[in-house]
């Protein structure tokens, strides 16, 4: 039976602590970063949305070639984030 000294506990609690804030911080980040909720937003709406390519290919002044791609290169990079990420 391990016996926990008033310091002990403190120190333990004091790493929690540290843990749960260096948790929340890297959560923050995730959310902060451009490059992260781009990808991810541009792949969520390609797989959720009808697109409509006429619009935006006048809106943006591309083919339709030219906008599955970028689709295609934002899946392929929230597929990336999220294996680095969640090991998914």
């Amino acid at each position: 039976m391990t016996i926990y000294t008033a310091a002990d506990v403190h120190e333990l609690l004091a790493k929690a602590g540290s843990r749960e804030a260096s948790e929340e911080t890297e959560i923050k980040g995730l959310w902060a970063s451009n490059k992260i909720q781009f990808a991810r937003l541009l792949a969520e709406i390609n797989a959720t949305q009808t697109i409509d390519f006429a619009a935006l290919m006048d809106s943006m002044n591309l083919s339709q070639d030219n906008i599955l791609e970028l689709f295609d290169r934002a899946e392929l990079e929230w597929c990336e984030i999220k294996r680095d990420i969640f090991g998914q």
